[in-house]
């Protein structure tokens, strides 16, 4: 979480699939992790990463 911008790519094909500006307070140390904001964004990203996989998987089964 240290840059200012965060950028998910798609599986295949590739393209963003979400982008997302860090407006998280400088610094950003451990304590960061602790707020409510931090926690939103990601969870934001683990749930586009984890739907791109899915996809990613469904078109190898087909």
């Amino acid at each position: 979480m240290l840059s200012t911008r965060m950028v998910i790519m798609s599986a295949r094909p590739g393209r963003v699939a979400c982008d997302l500006p860090n407006d998280l307070p400088m610094p950003r140390d451990a304590q960061v992790q602790l707020s409510p904001r931090y926690n939103e964004l990601k969870s934001q990203i683990w749930n586009t990463v984890q739907t791109e996989v899915m996809r990613s998987l469904e078109s190898q089964a087909a």
